[in-house]
């Protein structure tokens, strides 16, 4: 009985290390569990994505990030992947935990430089996307300049080593297509508009871990099937000591056909807003093709494609869609929408795509349809009115978020606040001239926030 215990025993063993998805024993691992994407995060910046039952990465660990303070004076990773990886010092974790069943967030530090890194996923069930969130905070007393933020790996796109490279830079986004169309859709990885990527490659995934291992990404694909990895840059010129940098990203897949449509990252909207979004349509097929374009609104809210409702495009060409969707007064806060581009080819309906972007009114914004000083129909949030730039806008809005939604003080500040912005808005629609001042007064509150977030 013990002998064949034994001999179990090492079978198991023995085969054990032929498993490609093996991990270490000390690594902590976390998923969440949805559909069609199951997501795992391990305590160490190391990832796996999986569609359905199928992997699209080489490994469970075989995704990760790559930071550099100083140039690439010092260099911070994931640490050795399968058939691959990146050098320099492991992170180190300092907390790993689930907040509920659709999110993960992991805390790493750089070694003893005083970078501590908050790592946050976040997934909707039932998205073929999900986001990807990092809070670099410098709690040292040492400034770092020339920082480099990198991410990605060697990819294994729908179970196959075998696709080609593509880079849209309208959507900033690097991607992956594989030789047959009616096998899967793509695969891509991008910043979102507050933080776009600054760099981005593609090619066979040596030379993307390689590239990755350097800190300085080519702005490369490669359009050649073949064994790929992709990865993304982010470059900051200064992170001094109580300075958070901020990045926020998405990683999404399509549905597989000839035609491809490709939505924006989401974003928040204000009531009243007419939101425009840019979206991506690209064809594969081998002829040039017309297709019909369609929007809609889960909400049933009105939408319109001022660029017409149709497109020409050439094989492999993509080209960019405006689809203008009216968020209505009145719109309830913690409202959201699905915005659905749908692409089909006038002459062939069965050769047809879709993808949408989510909308959201944000949980304290109150939408309002009487006439309040003037202001029905108007948005109701005070600082929509002054022109700010929409980096600006989505930096108050984390700002709100993070800080004043945190503590008992800031509630009652947004509150307050949201309450005064109808009369506020109706008072400076009325009396124009008070926009000019109230946009002063808000400069320096932005510089600030600027300086926080840089």
């Amino acid at each position: 009985m013990g002998k064949r215990f034994f001999c179990y025993l090492f079978i198991v063993g023995f085969i054990c290390m032929f498993l490609p998805n093996s991990v270490k024993a000390d690594d902590v691992w976390l998923q969440i569990d949805g559909t069609p994407l199951t997501i795992q995060a391990d305590d160490c910046a190391q990832m796996g994505i999986l569609y359905g039952v199928t992997r699209q990465y080489f490994g469970i660990n075989a995704k990760g990030s790559v930071l550099f303070l100083d140039g690439t004076s010092q260099q911070f990773s994931m640490g050795a992947v399968p058939a691959g990886g990146c050098g320099g010092t492991l992170f180190t974790p300092v907390s790993h935990n689930k907040p509920d069943d659709w999110s993960i967030e992991t805390v790493y530090d750089a070694g003893a430089t005083g970078v501590r890194v908050t790592q946050r996923i976040y997934y909707t069930n039932g998205n073929y996307y999900y986001r990807l969130e990092w809070d670099m905070e410098n709690t040292g007393s040492t400034t770092y300049t020339d920082c480099r933020f990198l991410h990605g790996g060697d990819t294994y796109f729908d179970g196959n080593d075998n696709s080609r490279g593509y880079y849209n830079a309208v959507i900033n986004m690097v991607y992956l297509k594989n030789p047959n169309n009616e096998d899967a859709g793509i695969m891509g990885l991008y910043g979102h508009p507050s933080s776009l990527a600054d760099r981005y490659h593609e090619n066979d995934f040596t030379t993307n871990w390689n590239e990755m291992d350097d800190g300085e990404l080519p702005n490369t694909v490669n359009g050649d099937d073949l064994d790929a990895g992709y990865s993304v840059q982010w470059n900051r010129s200064t992170l001094a000591p109580g300075n958070t940098w901020q990045i926020v990203a998405f990683e999404k897949w399509t549905g597989a056909g000839s035609v491809q449509v490709y939505a924006p990252a989401d974003e928040d909207v204000s009531a009243g807003e007419v939101k425009s979004y840019t979206f991506i349509v690209q064809s594969f097929q081998a002829e040039p093709a017309t297709y019909d374009l369609s929007a809609s609104s889960s909400n049933g809210w009105a939408t319109n494609l001022p660029g017409g409702s149709s497109i020409t495009l050439d094989p492999d060409e993509a080209d960019s869609m405006i689809v203008e969707l009216t968020v209505p007064a009145g719109t309830a806060g913690g409202t959201t929408d699905e915005l659905t581009l749908t692409a089909t080819d006038e002459s062939d309906a069965e050769i047809t795509n879709s993808d949408f972007v989510t909308s959201t009114v944000p949980e304290y914004y109150e939408g309002d349809d009487t006439d309040d000083g003037g202001s029905s129909g108007a948005p109701l949030c005070f600082l929509e009115g002054f022109s700010l730039a929409p980096d600006d806008i989505m930096l108050c809005r984390r700002f709100r978020d993070e800080n004043l939604l945190a503590n008992p003080a800031g509630i009652l500040f947004v509150s307050t606040y949201y309450r005064a912005s109808p009369f506020l808005v109706g008072l400076t629609n009325n009396y124009p001239a008070l926009k000019g001042v109230a946009r002063e007064i808000l400069r320096p509150v932005v510089w600030l926030l600027q300086g926080n977030k840089n």
